[in-house]
């Protein structure tokens, strides 16, 4: 799901190393939005939907925050 959400990201090689901890972040918090814990789907929520620091992460990480969160809300409908 991750994957299909990527838009052209910024480069910074500085940064680089630390890619796949930050997506590891990014697709557990998705997964967490389906737990079965309600304190757990709560905060994955709450990161995901209102966080600042979520928005940039996505940003930066070349994924369109906007798209993540409509595919979230439809799937938690479904």
């Amino acid at each position: 799901m991750i994957a299909a959400m990527s838009i052209e990201p910024e480069i910074d090689n500085t940064m680089a190393p630390y890619r796949a901890l930050l997506v590891a972040l990014l697709e557990q918090a998705v997964k967490d939005v389906r737990s079965k814990n309600p304190d757990v789907r709560r905060a994955a929520e709450k990161w995901l939907w209102d966080d600042t620091f979520c928005v940039e992460l996505c940003q930066w990480l070349g994924y369109d925050h906007t798209a993540l969160i409509e595919a979230l809300e439809q799937r938690t409908v479904a």
